[in-house]
C-alpha cells in the first residue's frame, strides 16, 4: 500500500470520527434540552405542593380567626364555616380540620367530657388516659367521618413529635408542623405517613393565654397523589424526604427501588411550618421525540455516507493519480529508447552496410563480410524488437494507431 492509501484510509477514520463528535455533541444538546425541561416541569410540581400547603395555612390562620373573634365556637359553628369553605372540593388532600383544646386540671378535663356529652359523644374521654398536668385533646373534627372519629379526645400533647409542634406553635404564635408520624386515624389497612399543622389560638382578654389550636391532618399519600400531576407520578419517582434527608416521608413506588440515570436527579427543599420537605425526583430515561430520534439516525447515516463517498473519490483519485505517474514514466521510456537505443543504431548500420560494399571501401575477404552479415543481421533484430517494445507501449497508453485496409483472405491462409 503506497502513501495515498495510508491517506484515503486516514480520511475515513478522521471523517467518521468526526461524525460520531458532531453526534455526541448533537445527543448531548438534546439530553440537557430534556434535562432542563425536566427540571422546570419538577419545579413545577413542587411548586404545587407548596401552594397547597400555603392555602392550607390561610385556611387555618381563617379558622383560627373563627375562634378569635367568638367567645366560643360550637361544634355546629364550626362544621358549618368548613361546610362553606368547601375546603375537600376546592383543595383535596387534607384528611381533616378540627380543634384541640388546651385543658390544665381535673375541673377543665370534667368540663370538657360534660360538652361532649351533650353533643352526643357519650364515649368521649381524654386518650391515652392518665393524669398529666396540661391536655390538648382533639375536640371537633371535621368531617365526622369513621377516620376522624378514632382521633376524638387524643391528646396531641402526649406524643413527643406532636407536643414539640404545639410548643412551637404557642412560642411562635405561627403555623407549626410536625415530623412524620403515624396518625391515629389509620386503620389495619392502607398505612400512610401523615403530620399535623397547626395554628394557635390565644385568648381575647389575655392575649398570653393560649386557649387550643386549630389544626389540620394530612396524610401524605393523599395530600400528594391529590396534587401531583398523573403524568410525574405515571413517569417519575418521586421521594420525599422529611427532616432534609433522615426520613423517607412520601415514596410513590410501592417497591421504593431507586434507579434512575446520574444526569435525570432533581432535588429541591422547602420549609413547611419549620420542617425541611427535600424533594428527590428520579427519572428513568431521556424521553426522546421521534423528530429527535430521526435527527439522530439522519446524523449518523449522513456522515457515515459521506464519509465512505469521499474515501471513494480520494481513492480514485489517487488511482489516477498513481496511472498518470506510471504513463509518464512510460513516456520517458519511450523517448529512451527512441533516443538512447534506436538513434546509435542507425548510424552503426550504415557503416556496416558501407564495409559491405565493395566500391566503397574495396574488396574484403569472405571470413570479414561473414562477420558484418552477423552483425547487421543483429542490428536489424534489435530494431525490430525495440519496435516490438515501442508497439505495445503505445498499446497500453492509447496511442497506438490502427490503419484499416482491405485484404485477401487467401492471403491470411
Amino acid at each position: 500500500m503506497g502513501k495515498s492509501g495510508y491517506l484515503d484510509w486516514a480520511y475515513l477514520v478522521v471523517a467518521i470520527s468526526i461524525t460520531i463528535i458532531i453526534f455526541g455533541v448533537i445527543t448531548t444538546n438534546i439530553q440537557e434540552k430534556h434535562i432542563l425541561e425536566e427540571i422546570i416541569e419538577h419545579d413545577k410540581e413542587v411548586d404545587l405542593i407548596h401552594d397547597r400547603i400555603e392555602i392550607y395555612k390561610d385556611i387555618l390562620i381563617g379558622t383560627s380567626g373563627l375562634f378569635a373573634a367568638s367567645e366560643k365556637v360550637t361544634m355546629y359553628e364550626l362544621d358549618a364555616y368548613m361546610e362553606s369553605q368547601k375546603i375537600n372540593e376546592r383543595v383535596p388532600g387534607i384528611q381533616g380540620l378540627g380543634y384541640v383544646e388546651y385543658v390544665q386540671g381535673q375541673e377543665k378535663y370534667d368540663e370538657l367530657v360534660l360538652e361532649m356529652k351533650e353533643y352526643g359523644f357519650d364515649d368521649y374521654k381524654i386518650k391515652p388516659e392518665g393524669i398529666r398536668e396540661e391536655y390538648f385533646p382533639v375536640k371537633y373534627l371535621h368531617p365526622n367521618d369513621f377516620r376522624n372519629q378514632r382521633a376524638m379526645g387524643y391528646d396531641v400533647f402526649s406524643e413527643e413529635n406532636r407536643a414539640s409542634a404545639v410548643q412551637n406553635a404557642i412560642k411562635t404564635r405561627d403555623i407549626s408542623v410536625t415530623k412524620k408520624i403515624i396518625l391515629v386515624q389509620e386503620t389495619e389497612t392502607d398505612i400512610q405517613n401523615g403530620f399535623l399543622m397547626l395554628m394557635p389560638v390565644f385568648s381575647k382578654e389575655d392575649n398570653s393565654k393560649i386557649m387550643g389550636l386549630v389544626y389540620g391532618v394530612f396524610r401524605i399519600n393523599d395530600l400528594m397523589e391529590g396534587t401531583l400531576s398523573d403524568r410525574i407520578l405515571d413517569k417519575s419517582h418521586v421521594v420525599l424526604y422529611d427532616n432534609g434527608r433522615d426520613e423517607v416521608f412520601y415514596d410513590s413506588r410501592d417497591d421504593h427501588k431507586i434507579t434512575y440515570l446520574e444526569n435525570s436527579k432533581y432535588e429541591k427543599s422547602i420549609n413547611v411550618g419549620g420542617q425541611t420537605w427535600t424533594f428527590m425526583i428520579y427519572d428513568d430515561g431521556i424521553p426522546y421525540n421521534n423528530d429527535e430520534v430521526i435527527l439522530s439516525i439522519f446524523i449518523i447515516v449522513l456522515g457515515a455516507a459521506l464519509s465512505v463517498t469521499v474515501f471513494f473519490v480520494i481513492r480514485m483519485i489517487g488511482k489516477n493519480t498513481i496511472e498518470m505517474e506510471i504513463n509518464s514514466q512510460k513516456i520517458k521510456f519511450d523517448a529512451m529508447i527512441s533516443h538512447e537505443l534506436k538513434t546509435p543504431l542507425v548510424p552503426i548500420k550504415g557503416y556496416v552496410e558501407m564495409l559491405t560494399e565493395p566500391n566503397l571501401v574495396g574488396q574484403i575477404n569472405e571470413k570479414q563480410k561473414t562477420i558484418l552479415d552477423k552483425i547487421l543481421k543483429n542490428i536489424n533484430h534489435l530494431e525490430t524488437l525495440l519496435e516490438k517494445i515501442l508497439k505495445v507501449q503505445r498499446h497500453e497508453m492509447g496511442r497506438h494507431s490502427w490503419k484499416m485496409s482491405s485484404v485477401m483472405l487467401s492471403e491470411l491462409m
